[in-house]
């Protein structure tokens, strides 16, 4: 009679005649199957907010510590940038010697990830007073942090920025790079898409356009110096507009946000609407 097993070729696990796959390693037992091809992973496009941080007299400092020392002082610094990072919604994806890039808009994605970059950024500076007092009080070497800030698209796999392993590249990381090149120790400079969606929450100075390595044209920059908004501000600054039609619905919403406030428990209300309006 015909045999009830077949032994897998591969791995010598006996499934029976009919199996068209082996069950241990899943190699094809039957004449004319093969292995399907891997599903290439699913890529989208994403806007991302990019810092670039840098840190200015590290060869100096290189020169005067142990290399075991410098780790730590490496390690010191990492640990400064992905506080504020991590603190304002970004991820510090690459940390290479004394440089940390750190992206804004992926796992999540949100609406001003601009604006949290370049806070996270001003949070960095205001706190590296510190660090620099530091290491010149243990090696006598003075130490400034450069700091860049871009906005633009990538490209990237969505099971990847799912997991947080999304490794960014192109030209929107390009360019961060060259404006934290160009600034100075203290400063943080930004691209023109960032300072457009950021210039309403923070006091920016116009550095004016340079060339830069790979640009064909001037790249613009402009200095963050101070935040001068609460986070989330929304709207055009100078523009307002009532709301017609919707007395109804502002009772209802009035009343919540008092029930609020007299029973100190949260509320929560659905709006439906169509998409962008």
């Amino acid at each position: 009679g015909a045999a009830l097993v077949r032994a897998c070729p591969a791995c010598g696990t006996e499934s029976p005649a009919h199996a068209v796959f082996c069950s241990a390693c899943g190699t094809p037992l039957q004449e004319g199957v093969g292995r399907g091809t891997a599903l290439e992973e699913h890529e989208e496009r994403r806007v991302v907010s990019v810092l670039f941080a840098d840190l200015a007299g590290s060869t100096a400092l290189g020169s005067r510590v142990d290399p075991e020392e410098l780790r730590v002082i490496q390690g010191e610094l990492f640990a400064l940038v992905n506080s504020a990072v991590e603190r304002f919604g970004g991820i510090s994806e690459k940390f290479v010697g004394d440089a940390v890039l750190a992206v804004f808009g992926v796992p999540l994605a949100h609406d001003d990830d601009a604006e949290r970059a370049v806070r996270a950024a001003l949070a960095v500076r205001d706190g590296f007073s510190g660090f620099a007092r530091d290491v010149r009080d243990r090696h006598g070497v003075d130490v400034g942090l450069r700091l860049g800030v871009n906005t633009g698209d990538v490209v990237a796999g969505r099971e990847a920025a799912a997991r947080g392993e999304l490794m960014v590249s192109g030209d929107t990381v390009n360019v961060a790079a060259r404006l934290q090149q160009r600034a100075e120790p203290g400063q943080v400079l930004v691209g023109e898409r960032t300072q457009a969606a950021t210039r309403r929450v923070i006091r920016y100075r116009d550095a004016g356009a340079a060339r830069a390595k790979g640009k064909d044209v001037p790249l613009p920059a402009w200095e963050a110096s101070a935040v001068v908004a609460l986070p989330g501000a929304r709207g055009v600054e100078g523009l307002s507009a009532e709301m017609i039609g919707r007395e109804e619905e502002l009772v209802v919403l009035r009343a919540l946000t008092a029930r609020v406030a007299r029973e100190r428990a949260p509320q929560l209300v659905t709006i439906y609407g169509h998409a962008g309006v």
